[in-house]
């Protein structure tokens, strides 16, 4: 095993993973994922996290005064760094994955895949993050059926000013 990444075989995670379980309100889900690498962002996920969902208290805003926003909870945040030659590339990308359930009322059950489509098309209208750069949202919507479920998966292009980086894309998958 190399010592030392390069720009087209980068380091990142180690080997060691971390499991993961969602208690919600009578579901359980469990997922593994590599445990949290990046120096600068702090691992803020619990390894167990128990949630009411019937509650409102356990949902919220970023801007509590934008009422069109949908309201959230983030349930995991996982970083992990990349890195290339230390003294020539240092760090060269990152992935963030995040596991957050939202709560939309208005379209009742959301296992119904046009029902699903309608709700991450307010998501995505409504939401303040990126995903509503104008003309860099929605590309390669595509339905994929994993496991039984449907999943709706898109990219999105964000400016590079965003992140300060040469390019950043991201591959949104919401259930």
């Amino acid at each position: 095993m190399a010592l030392f990444g390069t720009r087209r075989r980068p380091k990142g995670p180690g080997a060691s993973w971390e499991r993961h379980t969602l208690a919600l309100s009578g579901t359980s889900v469990t997922l593994d994922a590599p445990a949290h690498n990046h120096g600068l962002v702090p691992d803020s996920s619990s390894p167990h996290v128990s949630e009411n969902i019937y509650d409102d208290k356990t949902f919220g805003r970023l801007d509590d005064q934008d009422l069109d926003e949908p309201v959230g909870a983030r349930l995991i945040m996982k970083d992990w760094e990349y890195w290339g030659l230390p003294m020539i590339d240092g760090g060269i990308g990152d992935i963030v994955f995040k596991v957050i359930l939202y709560r939309l009322p208005l379209f009742a059950s959301l296992f119904r895949p046009r029902r699903l489509e309608c709700a991450i098309e307010r998501y995505i209208y409504n939401s303040p993050d990126r995903t509503r750069v104008s003309g860099a949202s929605r590309l390669r919507w595509r339905l994929v059926s994993l496991n039984g479920h449907e999943w709706v998966n898109y990219e999105v292009n964000c400016p590079p000013y965003i992140n300060n980086a040469e390019a950043v894309v991201l591959s949104i998958w919401q259930l």
